[in-house]
């Protein structure tokens, strides 16, 4: 089991991803269940084993079992009264952990929605890229190339930099991972201001509400093609985050102070490659690419500003500056490396209470997942789109993002009893990129 996988396995982080589906016509239930039995749910060693508990040490591993199929996938046919996916989503956010009898993954599907197929597997199972890899090896494309994975630039091609440079480089590395390294220790200690976002201790048990907000990637190429040619589609989603939750807190509360500042508790991929890997490298790949989850965390401060008063574009700017410290920084791997040993210097227990306690004192989760750039098939069905949430943290609001064949799918995952309006908040999200565009239109 990977460090991060056996930290998700405890109990007080109990963490499953939703993976949501949309088929262009009606599912067939049987040739889902005969593709499922020659693809990699089959094979692959996590997802073909149980997770067991030593009663005596207390540590887990994964034995090995047989997959039924038929225990794995679940036809919901008293769904006719869900008003939509995202209730279905949201009652399984605390009502239905998945059962430790068999592997730790189910597929459901809704015949009342009949072009829906909600895949649930357990963190400990993999990340958000690792899943993505066996979607796009599952849901095989027709006559189509695969991916073009490439490696991530290093510091061995940047040899033509001048010494100079290249100590400046270094000073900066060791000055931001120092700063951002105590940035997360203290984090265990301070808490963000209370706003009408903060949730805390407890907060994933409480219900949930599930809404949605769509972007085109051509839209966001368009802002930062014109604002910021360097930046990244992530640094333009972080920024429609931070302007977006500026829309919301000031339309839901006038009165909310100016310059407050909130920070997002974001996942990072620590692989050397960028791209979706092919499955089998993530499987037989070196310790730089293997399955599983290989992630850090990161702390993203987000300030919030009256609308109207602010520039638009400054959200992305503040974005991508910070952000670019970030990387600059090995606070990722820092993160990573640091919960890997308090995990096995101390134990898994004490790793998960240092990450559930940072995320109790931040005010969201954000993810941002890239996912297949070429359409993919289920049972010979068309996917016409992908959406990922995940259950379990702390935060009262939560936010995934899959990009999928040119369009990118935000789940925003709230505890109702604390936003309860998260239609609004999508919308806002929504707004704010058509805000970004008509600024840079305009710049």
């Amino acid at each position: 089991m990977t460090p991060i996988g056996q930290i998700f396995a405890q109990p007080s982080l109990y963490q499953v991803m939703n993976t949501v589906l949309t088929t262009a016509s009606p599912v067939d239930v049987t040739a889902l269940k005969a593709e499922l039995a020659n693809s990699p749910f089959t094979r692959l060693p996590r997802f073909t084993s149980l997770l067991h508990r030593d009663p005596m040490s207390g540590q887990e591993h994964w034995r090995r079992t047989r997959v039924i199929i038929e225990d794995h996938v679940k036809v919901i046919d008293d769904c006719s009264q869900i008003g939509d996916v995202n209730d279905y989503l949201a009652d399984l956010a605390v009502s239905c952990p998945l059962p430790t009898n068999k592997p730790l993954w189910e597929i459901h599907v809704l015949p009342a929605h009949s072009y829906t197929i909600i895949i649930r597997t357990h963190h400990a199972l993999a990340d958000g890229l690792s899943m993505m890899s066996l979607l796009q090896s599952f849901g095989c494309t027709k006559s189509q190339p695969a991916e073009n994975v490439k490696r991530k630039p290093t510091n061995a091609m940047n040899d033509e930099k001048k010494l100079p440079i290249i100590v400046w480089d270094f000073f900066n590395m060791i000055w931001f991972t120092f700063i951002y390294a105590v940035e997360l220790i203290m984090r265990l200690l301070v808490k963000d201001d209370e706003t009408m976002l903060k949730g805390g201790d407890g907060v994933e048990l409480w219900p949930r509400k599930l809404a949605t907000a769509s972007f085109l990637i051509e839209d966001m190429k368009a802002v930062k093609t014109s604002v910021l040619p360097n930046a990244t589609i992530n640094d333009v989603m972080l920024g429609i985050v931070s302007l977006g939750l500026s829309l919301y807190m000031h339309l839901s509360s006038p009165g909310v102070r100016e310059g407050t500042r909130i920070t997002a508790f974001t996942m990072a991929n620590l692989r050397s490659t960028s791209g979706i890997p092919d499955i089998t490298d993530l499987v037989t790949g070196d310790s730089e690419t293997w399955w599983g989850n290989k992630v850090g965390f990161l702390l993203h401060p987000i300030r919030i500003c009256k609308p109207g008063e602010t520039d638009p574009v400054q959200h992305l700017k503040a974005a991508q500056a910070a952000m670019n410290k970030k990387k600059i920084s090995k606070v990722a791997h820092l993160s990573h490396l640091f919960l890997n040993m308090a995990r096995t210097l101390f134990s898994p227990k004490l790793s998960a209470w240092l990450f559930y306690r940072a995320a109790c004192n931040t005010t969201l989760l954000f993810s941002n997942t890239m996912g297949p750039t070429r359409e993919i098939y289920m049972a010979g069905n068309l996917v016409t789109s992908i959406k990922a949430s995940a259950t379990g943290s702390p935060q009262a609001v939560t936010i995934h993002a899959v990009s999928y064949v040119g369009k990118v799918e935000m789940q925003v995952l709230v505890a109702k009893d604390i936003v309860p309006d998260p239609d609004v908040l999508a919308k806002c999200f929504e707004e704010a990129l058509q805000n970004l565009k008509k600024a840079t239109m305009h710049g």
